[in-house]
């Protein structure tokens, strides 16, 4: 589903939870333990079962990045297996195969697998393969990051975001929250409609928790220098984030002469102008 969508069925998992769901189908109860280890390391949310009707429940309750099956190519009846986590879930589907050859691995790609490894397998090289799969499903449900100002970087597989070689560490809501301004694409974006795409429209105001999310977003893209992307406020109406003009990098105010202006036409989520200059001071008292 389009990231452009409101409510939290847009979202993907990791943005919603700060996790990735994984769930691991493997009959051999050590083999489990050891796979669910491997991967709960990388900080992924871990489901392990022992047989597909268990599976089958859980992926009905719970929608899942990513599902890895643990087959054995000698036995007859792995595509079943194959077919039936198709059918339960359209997530990426990752086979660890027993004891095969380039030759076994390439018949489980052919029957509608995403990735297959051969067991014995490196711890590393799974979490490398398990990551790639990850990014590739959110793309598959259409969550396409944004492009952010200032060289920020969204990563789709962990709530963090890159700015440079700076890697900054959000909480799943600050993620969500961050991905909605720099969607907004240099617009400024009004309270309700931040609201209504981070929570979803719940019916409930969340502008004081709107309000502790952009003060801790502050702090952290501040973190380090130069100081390269601005989250500024219009006071009652908006938020916005741009790329900071080089004359601010270099301490000056952009408004003394040479830059840009500091004028802005603020706008609702669905692109509406609301006013035609800009405060960058904080909000006032919350609106009643």
């Amino acid at each position: 589903m389009p990231a452009s969508v409101m409510g939290e069925s847009s979202w993907h998992q990791t943005a919603l939870t700060g996790h990735a769901a994984v769930l691991v189908i493997d009959s051999d109860a050590e083999s489990l333990r050891y796979i669910q280890r491997s991967l709960a390391a990388s900080g992924w949310a871990v489901t392990g079962v022992r047989d597909l009707d268990s599976a089958g429940t859980i992926l009905v309750e719970k929608r899942h990045d990513i599902v890895l099956l643990s087959l054995d190519p000698r036995r007859t009846g792995w595509p079943t297996l194959v077919r039936a986590c198709r059918e339960a879930s359209a997530a990426p589907l990752f086979a660890l195969a027993e004891n095969s050859d380039a030759a076994a691995i390439a018949e489980v790609l052919e029957q509608d697998v995403d990735d297959c490894l051969a067991t014995p397998f490196n711890a590393s090289d799974l979490r490398i393969r398990i990551r790639r799969l990850l990014h590739l499903g959110c793309l598959r449900r259409g969550a396409t990051p944004p492009r952010g100002p200032g060289g920020l970087q969204f990563d789709l597989v962990r709530s963090r975001v890159c700015q440079g070689r700076r890697e900054i560490r959000l909480t799943s809501l600050e993620y969500r929250t961050l991905w909605v301004l720099a969607e907004g694409n240099g617009a400024a974006l009004s309270f309700r409609a931040i609201e209504a795409r981070v929570w979803g429209e719940d019916g409930r105001c969340h502008r004081l928790s709107l309000r502790r999310l952009v003060r801790r977003l502050r702090q952290k893209l501040s973190i380090g220098t130069p100081e390269t992307v601005r989250l500024q406020t219009e006071s009652r109406v908006s938020y916005w984030l741009r790329a900071a003009d080089p004359q601010e990098l270099a301490g000056k105010d952009p408004r003394d002469g040479g830059g840009p202006q500091a004028a802005r036409e603020v706008q609702t989520f669905d692109g509406a102008p609301q006013s035609d200059s800009l405060s960058i001071s904080e909000p006032g008292p919350l609106p009643g």
